[in-house]
């Protein structure tokens, strides 16, 4: 991406719409979803062995492998663009239950027996 910024044409491109997602074609213009899809995504899917699925649904993934892997629901809500955590909680909530393999509720209990541990000793 840096490479690409460094363009005079696509860093203006780049500035103008600063704080949103934004990639554009090796000519600075807008990406036509139309046309990717039909001229990069299904050949990529068909030459992977990969059954058709829409582009989008590549946010979903994202969403469910980062949340499983115990990535914060803040930032990845950020990189996704939603305006709160309302639709990760509510859409990805299952995949964040138990994510340290742990029993609910266990990790904070370890900590508050630390604290009342280390209360004792002073």
């Amino acid at each position: 991406m840096q490479e690409v910024i460094k363009s005079s044409r696509y860093k203006r491109r780049y500035d103008r719409f600063i704080d949103k997602y934004f990639f554009c074609s090796e000519t600075g213009s807008p990406i036509h979803s139309s046309n990717l899809r039909h001229r990069v995504w299904i050949p990529v899917l068909e030459k992977a062995c990969i059954e058709f699925r829409e582009m989008k649904q590549t946010r979903h993934t994202f969403a469910t492998i980062a949340l499983s892997c115990g990535e914060n629901p803040l930032w990845i809500d950020k990189v996704m663009g939603h305006r709160d955590t309302t639709m990760i909680i509510k859409v990805y909530g299952k995949y964040v239950e138990n994510v340290s393999g742990s029993e609910d509720g266990l990790n904070l209990d370890a900590m508050y027996q630390r604290i009342k541990i280390s209360k004792k000793e002073e």
